[in-house]
């Protein structure tokens, strides 16, 4: 069974304990912080069942980490509301990191992990983001398809970034089997998931006309009246898709324009 050398742990959780002592003043406040991310991380390795999943969890560990120092170097401070604390036998953060850890180890879409590890980076900051709210965004993640993302992060930017996204609907073609006969798949496909988004409750968006039937949704959806809902903006926001490059959003505007 593979192993991530013990040397590539120490060295990741380090990077954020020395950060948080050297700010603090405090040796003890760095020890505690990479203490735990240590722990977490010798404790994931002893379920990994491949090479790969060994790399998903260092990749997303080192991205993490590395951002949390960089913050930390800007003179942002980790949070002071007990997250790091230990209340019974393991803190907020210990379990949102573990959560973290295992979505990443078992997430095929590798696009995805540098935002999963965001959540653990922000968390680890945003006081007004409770541990609960961590753990239900980090599973809704995994439920999630990187182009959803890419919708998520696409439908959050519309009015700063005006993307040229579709103003008429598909009502011209008369069954849904036609609008498949004249789009790519990647298209009916981009639709399909924004749909699917909508009936998560990520997104709202217009009708040119009311669907008489589920199926119509795809006829009468307007890409370009797209708006976020709560949920939406949470994921927006704790996983910094506005991070995402361009390159990768690119197909998802086209396939909706």
């Amino acid at each position: 069974m593979p192993k991530i050398p013990d040397i590539a742990i120490e060295a990741t959780s380090t990077i954020v304990g020395t950060s948080a002592a050297y700010q603090a003043g405090d040796p003890s406040a760095g020890y505690a912080v990479a203490n735990f991310v240590k722990d977490r991380l010798h404790n994931i390795v002893n379920l990994f069942s491949s090479e790969r999943q060994a790399k998903r969890i260092l990749d997303v560990t080192q991205f993490a980490l590395n951002e949390i120092q960089c913050r930390l170097e800007n003179g942002e401070r980790l949070r002071s509301d007990g997250f790091f604390n230990n209340i019974t036998d393991r803190s907020d953060a210990e379990e949102v990191l573990e959560e973290v850890l295992l979505k990443a180890r078992d997430e095929p879409q590798e696009k995805k992990i540098p935002y999963i590890g965001r959540l653990f980076e922000n968390g680890c900051f945003d006081s007004t983001v409770d541990s609960g709210t961590l753990h239900f965004l980090c599973k809704e993640s995994e439920n999630l398809t990187f182009r959803q993302l890419c919708i998520i992060k696409i439908v959050n930017e519309m009015r700063e970034r005006k993307y040229p996204l579709r103003s008429e609907s598909f009502k011209n073609f008369i069954t849904i089997r036609e609008i498949r006969r004249n789009t790519t798949t990647e298209q009916f496909a981009t639709l399909a998931e924004c749909v699917a988004l909508r009936d998560k409750g990520y997104i709202m968006f217009s009708f040119s006309s009311t669907p008489g039937i589920e199926l119509e949704v795809l006829r009468y959806l307007i890409p370009n009246t797209m708006e976020s809902l709560p949920t939406g903006t949470m994921m927006y926001e704790h996983m910094n898709l506005r991070s995402m490059p361009e390159e990768d959003v690119l197909p998802v505007i086209n396939s909706l324009s």
